[in-house]
């Protein structure tokens, strides 16, 4: 079972990634530097599907 500590990484990456797809998509309703962080978090993840899948393997991995 994970940690108190992995679980809150988990859940604080989670919150990340949630707020980088909302920047993304709809981008006209954010900060235009936060929009440009989320972008670049993404890209350096290696695209949208990669960022979402590192992000939910972390999840499952506290979640065992």
């Amino acid at each position: 079972m994970a940690t108190k500590k992995e679980l809150q990484a988990a859940l604080k990456r989670s919150e990340v990634a949630i707020e980088d797809w909302f920047n993304t998509y709809a981008s006209e309703f954010c900060d235009e530097k936060k929009v440009a962080e989320a972008r670049a978090r993404v890209r350096e993840s290696g695209g949208t599907i990669a960022y979402i899948a590192d992000v939910q393997e972390q999840n499952r991995e506290a979640l065992k």
